[in-house]
């Protein structure tokens, strides 16, 4: 076990701990909305910015990253709102199984961002990170989950034409 092994243990501990203590409803309500923000913002940044230019005298360029930012801001705070109304309503139905379903989808939640980290170090033109990674019992076991991920990815979110 090197040090890469013992720092996505450690990342992996974190975000149970922080998924458990969140629940399940609220990083539910918190998962979804960054999702659905992000597909919304990737799908329709590009033509809002296409119908709003003859509104607004921005390039295209700044026109599209403003509506992306502004759609995945919106979306996200909306679910954060709604999230504290469907905490409400979950942890009076079952307290315990709000815990523990928020402490697994925070392990999840970390493990996918780990995995793209992973990924993305063993991409690196840089012989430190490649060889921390191969020498990685888990980090090499992420590697070939990836592309399984990827796929699953690209099913929820198709290449938007003239997307950012």
């Amino acid at each position: 076990m090197n040090w890469l092994d013992i720092s996505i243990v450690v990342v992996l501990a974190w975000g149970t701990r922080y998924g458990w203590r969140q629940g399940l409803a609220r990083e539910l309500c918190h998962t979804g909305a960054a999702l659905a923000a992000l597909v919304l913002a990737w799908r329709y940044a590009s033509p809002l910015a296409e119908a709003s230019a003859r509104y607004v005298a921005l390039s295209p360029a700044v026109a599209r990253f403003a509506l992306f930012c502004g759609l995945l801001l919106g979306v996200t705070l909306l679910g954060h709102c709604v999230s504290s109304y469907v905490e409400r309503l979950v942890v009076r139905l079952h307290p315990g199984l709000d815990r523990w379903g928020g402490g697994v989808l925070g392990a999840v939640k970390c493990l996918l961002v780990v995995t793209a980290l992973v990924v993305a170090s063993a991409r690196l033109p840089w012989a430190a990170a490649q060889a921390a990674v191969g020498q990685s019992a888990l980090a090499l076991h992420l590697l070939s989950v990836a592309p399984v991920l990827y796929e699953g990815i690209r099913t929820i979110l198709p290449a938007a034409p003239g997307a950012l």
